[in-house]
């Protein structure tokens, strides 16, 4: 659901990244970044300056179901996207940043971001051998919304802008 028109997608939906930099190909820049490279969100690598890349590194968010921490199959590649970058730049860290829309009570969306974030930990730590240490989990619950729920345009529905919402992000630290 989160493709420019006219892009080649799988059977998921999800646009195609052919060097797995977790940039869609229609919008790379850079279509063959080494994997796990640290790219920012025009796929173009990132190189170290002052061991900070939190101002332009792009890691792919991972995307929910209303009112759920469930994993699904259109974000496995992401986060193989997260994992490599993590494997083979063993000394970085993340913050892993859960995320909802406005459905639900503050303290229901606080309790649901961090339950997405500590499920996409669990994932990363159980499926790939990333270090439980490497990862910081909180919640933003509903404050940092990409966009707000206040559409006027006919192009897209509410319920498409509150999938936006629903999600995980990371962010690298040291």
């Amino acid at each position: 659901p989160f493709s420019s028109r006219g892009s080649i997608v799988d059977l998921n939906g999800v646009e195609f990244d052919s060097d797995n930099d977790g940039i869609p190909d229609s919008k790379d820049l850079e279509s063959n970044t080494k994997a796990g490279s640290i790219v920012n969100q025009y796929g173009i690598s990132i190189t170290i300056n002052n061991n900070n890349y939190n101002e332009t590194a792009f890691l792919p968010s991972v995307y929910f179901e209303t009112g759920s921490k469930f994993i699904s199959s259109s974000n496995l590649k992401r986060l193989t996207t997260v994992a490599q970058i993590m494997i083979l730049n063993p000394t970085i860290r993340i913050n892993v940043i859960g995320n909802t829309d406005f459905t639900g009570t503050t303290e229901s969306n606080n309790k649901l971001g961090k339950e997405r974030a500590e499920e996409v930990v669990r994932y990363l730590v159980e499926t790939f051998g990333i270090e439980r240490s490497r990862c910081v989990t909180f919640s933003n619950g509903e404050a940092k919304p990409i966009t707000t729920n206040n559409n006027t345009s006919n192009e897209f529905s509410n319920n498409y802008l509150r999938e936006i919402n629903r999600r995980v992000d990371f962010q690298i630290i040291y």
